[in-house]
């Protein structure tokens, strides 16, 4: 489920998502089919100075919200290498 907010929230950039490159923000989502979302209510495009550009159906989209990983780095690792381990999760229906 895709979850929009207030008109505030978007204009705050709350709602954001990245879409092939573009970071956008959105209001109100309309389920138009099965995993298939209509994002015109207030929608703000190009956020922070990404490119707005046209996006095919099937282009990568996510949700940015808590459940991205933020991780905020430490300006003495600057030039060092840095590994980050993920374990994998299924979900079973």
């Amino acid at each position: 489920m895709l979850n929009g907010g207030s008109a505030s929230d978007a204009d705050n950039f709350r709602t954001i998502c990245y879409v092939d490159g573009e970071l956008i923000s959105f209001q109100a989502t309309t389920l138009t089919s099965a995993y298939h979302y209509n994002l015109a209510t207030r929608l703000r495009r190009g956020v922070f100075g990404s490119p707005n550009t046209t996006h095919n159906i099937g282009s990568v989209f996510l949700r940015l919200d808590d459940g991205v990983f933020v991780w905020e780095a430490d300006p003495t690792l600057v030039g060092t290498t840095i590994f980050f381990k993920f374990t994998s999760l299924i979900a079973w229906a």
